[in-house]
């Protein structure tokens, strides 16, 4: 027996596809310079904030989406120029090895891999009431 794919069928399920069609149509509307009351009465959402998280989710599906997809793209050049550099550095070669490395950070940066930089601030006594003041 075959597991279904639970992931893909939340997303491609009737209810879904309406609901994010429905948030572009809230989308569209908002470009057109609709108010999220106006948008909330055209589409039959409960009230004007639920018309706003609609629009937020769409704009946010706009911009990850694509984010994703460079991501992916980003990802699988990396795969090919690793698999062309390895093999090389396995054996020794110091121009492959560098050039592994300089992979290996490149798909760290790329993916948030590493650790942040941990960066140690001090205000002695004397400069705290002058830092205040540039609050005040």
């Amino acid at each position: 027996m075959t597991k279904r794919n639970r992931s893909a069928a939340r997303t491609t399920a009737p209810s879904v596809i309406d609901a994010r069609e429905r948030a572009a149509r809230a989308l569209a509307l908002r470009k057109d310079g609709l108010t999220f009351s106006e948008i909330a009465e055209a589409l039959a959402y409960n009230s004007p904030q639920a018309a706003h998280d609609a629009v937020k989710r769409a704009l946010d599906r706009v911009v990850r989406e694509p984010a994703l997809d460079l991501l992916a793209l980003e990802s699988e050049r990396l795969d090919g120029l690793w698999k062309a550099t390895y093999p090389a550095a396995k054996e020794g070669d110091t121009k492959a090895i560098a050039a592994c490395l300089r992979i290996m950070e490149r798909r760290a940066k790329l993916l948030g891999l590493d650790a942040p930089e941990r960066v140690e601030a001090k205000v002695t006594a004397r400069e705290l009431p002058a830092s205040v003041e540039e609050f005040v």
